[in-house]
């Protein structure tokens, strides 16, 4: 009978946070530009932002912005590496399928359930000091505004939808990252403003004739 052999158990490897490390960009002629992406210029006292529900966020960041940066110096030698923070607060028809309202009932939504619609999790302090640990120094964060617009013809977008941006924003800004804000698919946003109808099944679209109009 021939010998059998079991090969032996692979050792998991976990990777070490180390948010000091030099990240190499990309070539520059010969050179090779080297980085760190632990910039924290913007950091510094800690003040308590509090928001429309009552809830409060320690915030770090102290205004500054970083200037006289080319988009070349930004693309090379700052930003580093990215993560996006997709499927979350662009993430649609999470009102009616997570709470049974009408899928016009966006002026009252709470943005939690967007961003749990489609199985992703809450946007922490943790998540994002966590990114930034294993080397991200910038997220994207795409937004559907009409996930809390109001449909009475004001589309003004709902407080709590302002904060769940302004609360992402801080939790990167408190590491000293960069921030995208994507303004994403707004569902058919482009037939508001004067110019939608209502189909038959009782969703937005763009009314042609008054768009001709225009």
């Amino acid at each position: 009978t021939p010998a059998t052999t079991t090969p032996a158990p692979t050792s998991k490897v976990t990777p070490t946070p180390n948010p000091e490390a030099v990240i190499y960009g990309r070539p520059s002629g010969n050179d090779v530009i080297k980085y760190t992406i632990d910039d924290k210029s913007n950091i510094g006292d800690e003040k308590t932002v509090t928001f429309t529900d009552g809830s409060t966020v320690t915030s770090k960041d102290n205004g500054t912005v970083r200037k006289e940066l080319s988009s070349q110096d930004l693309a090379d030698s700052k930003m580093g590496m990215g993560v996006n923070i997709g499927n979350t607060l662009e993430a649609v028809q999470g009102i009616s399928s997570k709470k049974s309202m009408a899928a016009t009932d966006y002026a009252t939504a709470d943005p939690s359930w967007f961003v749990s619609a489609w199985g992703n999790v809450e946007i922490t302090q943790k998540y994002l000091d966590t990114l930034h640990s294993y080397g991200i120094n910038t997220v994207r964060i795409p937004i559907a505004w009409t996930n809390g617009d109001n449909d009475d013809g004001s589309y003004t977008i709902n407080a709590k939808m302002l904060d769940a941006v302004e609360k992402a924003v801080i939790y990167a800004l408190n590491n000293g990252m960069y921030v995208i804000i994507n303004d994403h698919w707004d569902n058919q946003w482009w037939g508001q403003f004067g110019a939608c109808k209502r189909d038959e099944n009782n969703k937005k679209v763009a009314n042609e004739e008054v768009r001709a109009q225009a």
